[in-house]
């Protein structure tokens, strides 16, 4: 009887603070307005192929979202050059980009009224009484017979390292611990374990530093201050010309990870009425 308490105590405390996480990071995520983004992935010509909501014989609606910059931007891409948004009448507005950390309170202040995140992510903040759902798959992992430059993501190391494969930098290590990045737990995390795995290494040897953005990390290994940088399309090109060198991706190995890469969210009040 006591444990059992015991357990439902820790529960409520783990509850608690997720909850104040999320007060506190209502004010926190309230994006900035004239940043002078428009667009996923910040392109500035992205509406420029003059699909127009109005002529959709539809009642238009504005959907607002954060600005993506990687490969989630894909759905929201091809749905805007393709004219998918305003065939429905919807007119999406770009509000800027967000971390990670700012996207849940972007959406429950109202700044944001849709973004991605991961599974993992959306039952955090369910338990910790968010009034979301998850509504869409908004990506699927490629199969490893898809081209390369489409795989989920692909770590590198810097040639300063003097290593030009994952084998050669943990004999230089010597047991000591190998730094990526990335924050359990998400992707970049899951992939980088089972490469390990995968390639006969224990995973008991990482050590994974958070980082904001593919863009902070990439800078963090060129300046040596982390051993491995994973990153997401379109950053291959970025990491390529800055002379890193890869020593294992996504897609070149089995995982034991499902399709689904993350779901849409929205906020619950969405589905009132």
């Amino acid at each position: 009887m006591a444990a059992g308490k015991k357990k439902w105590v820790i529960v409520s405390v783990i509850a608690a603070l997720v909850i104040g996480g999320i007060g506190v990071g209502s004010y926190l995520g309230q994006t900035k307005k004239g940043l002078g983004i428009q667009g996923a992935a910040g392109l500035s010509h992205l509406k420029d192929a003059g699909f127009d909501p109005a002529k959709s014989g539809k009642k238009v609606y504005t959907i607002k979202t954060d600005t993506k910059v990687n490969c989630s931007s894909t759905p929201w891409v091809i749905a805007e050059k393709k004219g998918f948004f305003a065939e429905e009448g919807i007119n999406v507005e770009y509000t800027g980009e967000l971390t990670q950390a700012q996207v849940l309170p972007s959406i429950l202040n109202g700044t944001n009224n849709v973004s991605s995140t991961h599974v993992n992510n959306i039952a955090t903040y369910i338990a910790g009484g968010a009034k979301i759902k998850g509504v869409t798959i908004g990506g699927v992992e490629p199969k490893p017979d898809v081209d390369e430059k489409y795989h989920h993501m692909k770590f590198y190391v810097s040639p300063k390292a003097g290593v030009s494969s994952l084998e050669e930098l943990i004999k230089k290590k010597k047991g000591e611990k190998i730094t990526i990045n990335g924050t359990v737990p998400s992707c970049t995390t899951f992939i980088a374990t089972n490469a390990f795995d995968h390639l006969g290494f224990s995973r008991d040897q990482i050590k994974f530093v958070a980082f904001e953005s593919d863009t902070a990390a990439l800078q963090a290994n060129q300046q040596g201050n982390i051993d491995i940088v994973g990153v997401h399309p379109p950053f291959y090109k970025l990491a390529k010309d800055s002379g890193l060198i890869e020593v294992f991706r996504h897609g070149g190995y089995r995982t034991r990870r499902s399709g689904r890469h993350n779901l849409l969210l929205l906020h619950g009040s969405i589905y009132q009425g």
